[in-house]
């Protein structure tokens, strides 16, 4: 079996969230409206290649902010998609930008991801944080 093939298996294991499960909303709220407005995502893990050779695992976590109610049902109704679009641009962003001697930035998270969410939901409808970004090194 050629190398690329099996960094590409081993990536599509390593993708494949936990379907059953669902993200959980945090019991906080932010405007003190007893509204949560906050969902935390699975982690997104994913294998690193770097010139065919799987280097890392890259482990994210996403937290979305809704704007309104009405925000927070349009996000875990598109959940799927939304999650989708994340794994597929975090593959495309890592094969560019991140290097297992490398931290991940935060912020080019940030602004690589908001205009798939904006896709989905609509703009500014929805606020991405990072609450841990990690490469493991293989």
């Amino acid at each position: 079996m050629p190398a690329a093939a099996l960094a590409l298996m081993v990536m599509a294991v390593l993708a494949i969230p936990a379907v059953s499960q669902s993200a959980t909303a945090q019991s906080e709220d932010s405007e003190g409206d007893g509204i949560l407005r906050k969902l935390d995502m699975h982690p997104i893990v994913f294998a690193l290649v770097h010139r065919g050779r799987i280097d890392g695992r890259v482990t994210i976590e996403l937290t979305l902010d809704a704007q309104s109610q009405d925000d927070m049902a349009d996000i875990r109704l598109h959940e799927p998609q939304i999650r989708s679009d994340f794994v597929t641009a975090l593959n495309g962003l890592a094969r560019q930008r991140f290097r297992v001697t490398d931290p991940i930035d935060p912020d080019l998270v940030v602004a690589y991801l908001t205009p798939y969410l904006n896709r989905r939901l609509g703009h500014d409808r929805a606020a991405i944080y990072v609450q841990s970004a990690l490469i493991e090194p293989l």
